[in-house]
């Protein structure tokens, strides 16, 4: 090329060369780049067996793209017979100076980049943004979940302490119950242990660790709860009574009954008799509820309630 256009003064040279060195395939062929320093882009002409008739050219420049790779565009394509020379030596396709057409295709070309870069800077900035949703979203769901975990962990605590708590109370009312039955226990033991010594004095009821109030019967000398009792108690004899079997079968037991008791004066317990000693009863009268001594008839005393 050098060694023509230094022989060539005074004379328009136009390159063509064959389509086969086209193509770019992202690569600038060295060849055509030179071509198209020269007269701006490059003709590649398509012949077969030299039938000019049907061979068709091509008029192609090459330039780079987003991606720095370099791309063959191309602006016009035709029977080679579509294609002159105008009179000041320019190449027209269609008529057309193939220079016009270059300058839009490269306009074209340039304006296809700015909107790749627009539609890729749109696409990037919807890529952040969704990215920063997406990282929100997560730190909103990571926070969630902390504060979630913490609320658990809390519950899990509160829960343990209740159980702890709960386990506590239990073991302490296990502790009392068994010291209560112990208690009882030692008690009942301890009554049926003094049973007898028990009525040696006339002062106190005899109760057991039940509420039981136990009676001594005069006559046989049994000792039984108050049920087996007609009726008990008087001055100097509040843990004495006469028992039912004596009642129905001793006669001796007659004339004791009939004969008046004596009034007793003995410290208050809400549900002792004043006068004999006998267990006070909720009963019902005329007037209303009342306690009544569980002696009645022989024992009259009564106290509204």
């Amino acid at each position: 090329m050098s060694i023509l256009e230094s022989n060539s003064r005074g004379i328009h040279i136009i390159y063509i060369v064959d389509h086969k060195n086209g193509g770019s395939e992202g690569q600038y062929p060295e060849g055509l780049m030179k071509v198209q320093q020269r007269q701006g882009y490059c003709l590649l002409l398509i012949v077969d067996d030299t039938d000019y008739n049907a061979a068709e050219m091509e008029a192609v420049f090459y330039a780079q793209g987003m991606d720095g790779l370099w791309k063959e565009v191309i602006f016009a394509k035709g029977l080679l017979r579509d294609f002159s020379i105008g009179t000041d030596g320019q190449i027209l396709y269609a008529n057309e100076p193939l220079n016009d057409k270059l300058s839009r295709a490269r306009n074209n070309f340039t304006a296809d980049i700015e909107r790749e870069k627009a539609r890729r800077a749109e696409q990037e900035k919807q890529y952040e943004e969704k990215l920063k949703r997406l990282l929100a979203a997560e730190e909103y769901n990571r926070e969630k979940r902390r504060k979630r975990e913490e609320e658990e962990e809390q519950e899990y605590k509160r829960q343990a302490e209740e159980a702890a708590k709960r386990r506590a109370e239990l073991q302490e009312r296990q502790r009392l119950e068994r010291e209560r039955q112990q208690e009882e226990k030692r008690r009942r033991e301890d009554f049926r242990r003094n049973r007898e010594s028990n009525f040696t004095q006339q002062e106190t009821p005899v109760i057991d660790a039940d509420g039981n109030r136990w009676i001594k019967c005069e006559f046989c000398g049994k000792i039984a709860t108050e049920g087996a009792f007609s009726f008990y108690g008087g001055r100097g004899r509040i843990n004495l009574g006469t028992c039912k079997d004596c009642l129905a079968n001793n006669p001796a037991t007659v004339q004791k009954v009939e004969e008046k008791p004596e009034k007793v004066h003995m410290k208050y317990e809400a549900d002792i008799c004043p006068e004999c000693g006998g267990k006070l009863r909720d009963r019902s009268g005329r007037y209303g509820k009342f306690m009544g001594c569980s002696n009645y008839p022989t024992c009259r005393y009564s106290r509204r309630i």
